[in-house]
């Protein structure tokens, strides 16, 4: 109950500010946003049973969930993560993973890099358990950057769940990265449902393009669009 009271406030806080327009209240409210930040494209599968829906209705309250944020303000970029969902940065036609997958995969492989197990380990079974989830009783951690990076003119965020980078191969995302801003999103997740992966899992991924803009004679690097696509089971 706590938790969803914290969630509740922290979530009304950041729209009240995200969308403040005023120079009255906190000294940070118009610095959250520089200039128009949006949604350009949301795809929603067809059939789809959660649209249109109050989070009442799809009983959110009692269920466990991943979490995966990126918050970028005077052009750097900060991050953090509960679960598997990752973030990974497009720069200079190279993709680089930025957050650690807390599961049960994670924590084999670190062992058997400190030859605490050995090789055969990676075959576990249950590799993809994940260890840290939103809504857990046991304290919770949180994989999160040290400290900001800065964001550079051409740079693209993405954030995404596992069906996503659990089928494709990181060259091919990188490849798809690639593509013209318009293409990214719809690419990713076409390309994921094509591979008819037996088991298939939700698809989502939002991707962030950095453009450098002017801002009253001013050069600054914000995130300019947002583009959304989810699919899969």
């Amino acid at each position: 109950r706590q938790v969803r009271s914290v969630s509740m406030k922290l979530e009304s806080t950041f729209m009240e500010n995200l969308t403040r327009r005023e120079n009255s209240g906190p000294a940070y409210a118009r610095k959250l946003q520089g200039r128009d930040l949006h949604i350009a494209r949301l795809t929603l599968p067809e059939g789809s049973t959660w649209a249109g829906k109050t989070l009442a209705q799809l009983h959110i309250g009692g269920r466990n969930s991943v979490h995966v944020a990126a918050i970028v303000r005077d052009g750097r970029c900060s991050f953090l993560s509960v679960g598997d969902s990752r973030m990974y940065l497009y720069r200079g036609g190279q993709l680089i993973l930025l957050t650690r997958d807390q599961n049960r995969g994670a924590k084999i492989d670190m062992n058997i890099a400190l030859g605490r197990l050995p090789e055969t380990a990676r075959t576990d079974a249950k590799r993809s358990a994940i260890t840290a989830y939103m809504g857990m009783k046991e304290r919770l951690t949180v994989d999160r950057s040290s400290q900001s990076f800065a964001l550079g003119d051409g740079d693209r965020i993405a954030l995404m769940s596992d069906g996503v980078f659990n089928v494709l191969s990181e060259s091919e995302m990188a490849d798809i990265m690639g593509l013209p801003e318009e293409q990214v999103a719809n690419e990713m997740i076409d390309r994921t449902l094509a591979k008819h992966h037996p088991m298939q899992d939700n698809c989502s991924i939002l991707v962030i393009d950095v453009r450098r803009v002017t801002d009253e004679g001013r050069h600054t690097d914000e995130a300019e669009e947002a583009t959304v696509r989810t699919g899969g089971g």
